[in-house]
Order: structure tokens, then C-alpha cells, then sequence
């Protein structure tokens, strides 16, 4: 990978001082035969990796997102009365590269078409854009301690359907998973969504102009057009494309525990598994989510991170 002169143009074909992006995931799947034989998801591939900064600015990138969860943290501890504990950079970064390509995924994909049916490729929502990163680091200090969605979409209401008063409409959200399996955290993340969604568009329909306009949204904002959330929106979760999510028991990581009670690690209590198992089975009755696959796999992602992570730790120690 590139670690300086990068070209302007970050386009996966364009040749580097050493690999380009889609190079990377090249080697990390040149034994895989159904990649190899997968000439659509290539494509796909393709498109989304253009779409990426070039490996420094990807890496700066990370870093403000690092330096970000971390002041969250800060803050959320203060709220809370705990004490603040960093999160692991290494960690993070593989988290994040996952979020930042399937954050690119969703505005090219997945909320053109929920069924990942890949139609046409279409241009990223500028409303979309700055109202998650509205949801990923909220202004008010109150949301800092509140769950958030890692993407949302949104679909602008014609004049029938605002009756003046809205203009915007929550249709999607998208939580993004790096990892094999999902924790307790994950399983909170899911149940709170609504609830934390709403509190969010809540504080943002009576927010101060300035602060809206700040963010791009120069529709909304106290005395402007609100935003509100479908009655039927739709909760999305975005997984590494190699992982088995057909079998609910298998992809949920329960730590051992006794007396069938959640304790203080965040461990299931029996009553929190069965609920999380029904939520993924689609059994349960007011919460549906929809797996997706990512067009990276666990192998693909794991070689692009160790590509990107000494550019990250070279900024982190300056």
C-alpha cells in the first residue's frame, strides 16, 4: 500500500508505489473459488473500493474516528460516574475500516434496493451523509450516552405526505459488525434502536439553526421541517460475507454464567438470549432485522486492515 504520492484519483486499479486497495483483496482471496468464479461481487467490489481515500487519508480518517469514540468515552464515563477506559486502537481500526466500507456499501447498494440486489450504482445522499454522522457524534452531550446507529437512510416526502410539517423520513438503519459472532452489546444495540432513534430525531427537530446548518441540514432545525421515522422502518445488520448467520444460536457469543442472570460483564441473562434468538430467527414480535451480507469476507477485510493499521499507529504516535 501506498504511503505517500498517492494518486488523487483512489481508484482500486490505479497503480501504487506498491498495492492498491483492490490488490489487497486480490491476494487475501486468490485461492478462493468462489470469489474467483464471482464476477459480479468483483464488480461490486471494485465500486466500493473506488470510493475510498487514498491510504493516508484513509488512515487520518481512522484516527479522527478513534480520537472521536474515545471523547465519547470520556464523556460518557463523566455522565455515568465510571471511569474512562481507552479502547484498544488495533481493535478499533478493523472496526472501523469495516464501517467506513460498508457505510459505502449502503449509499451504493443496499438502500437502493433492502434485498442487496445490486440494480444500479446511484450517488451518495448528502442529507443521508451529514445525518449520520449527526447519529455518530451527536453535538448534545445528553446523546453522547445514548446507543447509535452506525448509518441511517432516509427518503425525502412528497407534499401529500407532509402535510407541510415533514420532510424527511427515517426509513433504514444499518448497524455494522466486524466480528464473527454477536455479544450482549450488540443485542442492546438492536433492542434500543427505536427508542434511541427517535430521541435523536427528537433533539434534532428542536435544535438550534445554527447547529443544523453546521451539519448540513439546512432544512431542519427548531422553527424548520422535521424529520420523523417510518412506522415500518427497517433495521439492517451487515456482517463479513463468509459468516454463518443461518443458525441463531451459533452466531450469538454467550459467555459462561451462572444462575441464568446477566451479570456485570454484559453476559446474556436466559431471558436476553432467548429474546436476541427469536430477534434473529424473525420470531419476535415487534423487532425485525434483516442480515446482510457485506461483499467482504472476514479474510479480505483482515488483509486490508494489516495494510492500513501501521499508517494508523504511525499517526497515533506522533
Amino acid at each position: 500500500m501506498s504511503v505517500g504520492n498517492e494518486p488523487t484519483d483512489p481508484s482500486p486499479e490505479t497503480p501504487s508505489a506498491s498495492k492498491s486497495y483492490l490488490d489487497i483483496v486480490r491476494e487475501a482471496s486468490a485461492f478462493d473459488i468462489e470469489w474467483l468464479s464471482d464476477h459480479r461481487l468483483q464488480e461490486r467490489q471494485k465500486v466500493i473500493l473506488t470510493e475510498l481515500p487514498p491510504p493516508n487519508e484513509l488512515a487520518k480518517k481512522i484516527v479522527q474516528e478513534i480520537r472521536k469514540a474515545n471523547e465519547d468515552g470520556k464523556i460518557h464515563a463523566q455522565i455515568n460516574k465510571t471511569t474512562h477506559q481507552p479502547s484498544n486502537p488495533r481493535n478499533l481500526t478493523r472496526s472501523i475500516l469495516f464501517e467506513i466500507l460498508s457505510e459505502k456499501e449502503v449509499y451504493l447498494f443496499f438502500s437502493k434496493n433492502p434485498e442487496g440486489i445490486e440494480t444500479e450504482t446511484r450517488t451518495e445522499s448528502e442529507v443521508e451523509k451529514a445525518i449520520t454522522e449527526f447519529f455518530k457524534h451527536p453535538p448534545v452531550r445528553d446523546l453522547v450516552n445514548s446507543r447509535k446507529t452506525d448509518c441511517v437512510s432516509v427518503r425525502m416526502l412528497n407534499e401529500d405526505e407532509n402535510s407541510g410539517e415533514f420532510v424527511y423520513s427515517m426509513t433504514d438503519t444499518y448497524e455494522m459488525k466486524s466480528s464473527r459472532f454477536l455479544n450482549y452489546r450488540a443485542f442492546r444495540q438492536i433492542t434500543a434502536t427505536r427508542k434511541s432513534n427517535q430521541k435523536f430525531v427528537d433533539v434534532l427537530n428542536n435544535l438550534d439553526t445554527r447547529m443544523t446548518d453546521h451539519f448540513g441540514l439546512t432544512k431542519l432545525g427548531r422553527g424548520r421541517k422535521k424529520m420523523r421515522i417510518e412506522p415500518d422502518m427497517r433495521q439492517n445488520l451487515i456482517m463479513c460475507r463468509d459468516v454463518d448467520t443461518t443458525k441463531a444460536d451459533k452466531l450469538i457469543h454467550r459467555a459462561e454464567q451462572s444462575d441464568g442472570q446477566t451479570n456485570r460483564d454484559g453476559d446474556f441473562s436466559d431471558s436476553d438470549y432467548a429474546e436476541f434468538k427469536a430477534i434473529l430467527e424473525g420470531r419476535h414480535p415487534t423487532i425485525k432485522i434483516k442480515l446482510l451480507k457485506s461483499s467482504f469476507s472476514e479474510k479480505e477485510l483482515d488483509k486490508l486492515y494489516r495494510e492500513v493499521l501501521p499508517l494508523v499507529m504511525s499517526i497515533l504516535e506522533i
